[in-house]
């Protein structure tokens, strides 16, 4: 079976499939959170605060994600 891409798997959770957000979050989750805490060396609970809020703010903007750049660039900005 084919690997959906991220726009595929972000339309799905928009349209409410709870599978699609973990298929995604499980895609980004280590490396959204290894940036951060190279980010923020020798403060593990900052960089983990920090990768919860970046995540609410994640799934807030993903209406206007567009395929310009890669997601992880994307998430790194917000």
């Amino acid at each position: 079976m084919k690997e959906k891409s991220d726009p595929e798997l972000i339309a799905l959770y928009l349209k409410g499939s709870n599978e699609a957000f973990d298929e995604f979050y499980g895609r980004y989750r280590r490396q959204l959170f290894a940036y951060l805490n190279r980010m923020l060396p020798g403060q593990p609970q900052l960089a983990d605060d920090m990768f919860q809020r970046a995540w609410v703010k994640i799934i807030a903007k993903l209406p206007v994600y567009e395929e310009r750049q890669t997601f992880l660039a994307w998430s790194i900005r917000i």
